[in-house]
């Protein structure tokens, strides 16, 4: 690999490395194309670092990428890949290893990451690197609503309503790309979010968050009170459709340790895909290899093999 480099992934241009993810993902067992318009929303939504993120170039050309999301102490991997042309030469370990190192020097204490159940070429890289299953997050679809529980209704309420409920009553984390710090991204940019409460006997016993666009609903949020999950999941599921929805409702990356992931496995939703929900501990003075020297460069050669 004498002629591949290693630079940041702000040192290509947007478009170029659109087309890199594309193709890096272009058999990917969940399909996956972008546009620069959805590059930029995943850049600006998920708080992914192009300085700190790192492309593989061979001869100049585009080959890998990892891209690495930074909020404080925490780091997601919001992508990975190599084009099919350039595996089977380490470069995916290479990248992962570089991207792991970044986030170390920028204080982080854990790095996540979501990897397809399907996905047998990269889980055993994944592990390798000290990666270790915490639970499964499920992409699910409803094509129809449930049907409200008796004595259950539901009202509007704010964001910042759900936002503060949720931080109240959530008993398992939600996943990189719908917890807070992406819901205040999305309202700092404008996106249209609808928020409800599900109400009973006089009280708010859970608060959801949703967004309708290019025909479907989209769940961001739903948490519920202790003891109310099977009441206020699919009364706020309910009253997320709409006319407009044909394609139903989605909701990406329930975790399956969330209250409401076994009522609405009781819906016969269809299941689109099935990810590990996985994290990495970094420890002080922990080293993965020939990265640890001093940061940034601008770029790394890679030593022949």
């Amino acid at each position: 690999m004498a002629d591949v480099t290693l630079v940041p992934a702000d040192s290509i241009e947007l478009p170029a490395l659109t087309a890199l993810m594309n193709e890096a993902y272009s058999d990917y067992d969940l399909p996956m194309h972008v546009d620069e318009g959805a590059m930029r929303f995943m850049l600006s939504t998920f708080d992914l670092d192009r300085a700190e993120s790192r492309v593989a170039l061979d001869g100049g050309v585009p080959v890998g990428v990892a891209l690495l999301g930074l909020r404080g102490e925490r780091a997601w991997i919001g992508g990975m890949g190599v084009v099919p042309a350039g595996r089977r030469r380490g470069l995916g370990d290479t990248l992962m290893k570089a991207v792991i190192e970044r986030a170390r020097a920028r204080g982080v204490r854990e790095v996540w990451l979501e990897v397809l159940t399907t996905n047998a070429r990269a889980i055993p890289l994944y592990e390798r690197l000290g990666f270790r299953h915490v639970r499964r997050l499920d992409v699910l679809r409803l094509a129809a609503p449930p049907a409200t529980p008796e004595g259950v209704s539901t009202e509007s309420a704010t964001v910042e309503q759900v936002l503060e409920f949720a931080r109240l009553h959530r008993r398992s984390e939600e996943p990189w790309q719908r917890e807070e710090g992406s819901v205040r991204n999305w309202v700092r940019d404008g996106l249209a979010l609808e928020a409800t409460a599900a109400i009973r006997g006089g009280r708010t016993i859970g608060m959801a968050l949703h967004r309708i666009a290019a025909g479907r609903v989209s769940m961001l949020t739903l948490v519920s009170m202790p003891g109310q999950a099977a009441f206020a999941t699919p009364a706020l599921l309910a009253a997320a459709f709409r006319p407009e929805a044909e394609q139903g409702l989605r909701w990406l990356n329930l975790p399956q340790d969330d209250a409401a992931s076994p009522i609405v496995l009781s819906l016969a939703p269809e299941c689109e895909a099935s990810q590990h929900d996985m994290r990495l501990t970094l420890e002080n003075g922990t080293s993965l290899g020939r990265h640890d020297a001093p940061q940034p460069q601008r770029e790394e050669r890679l030593p022949e093999r």
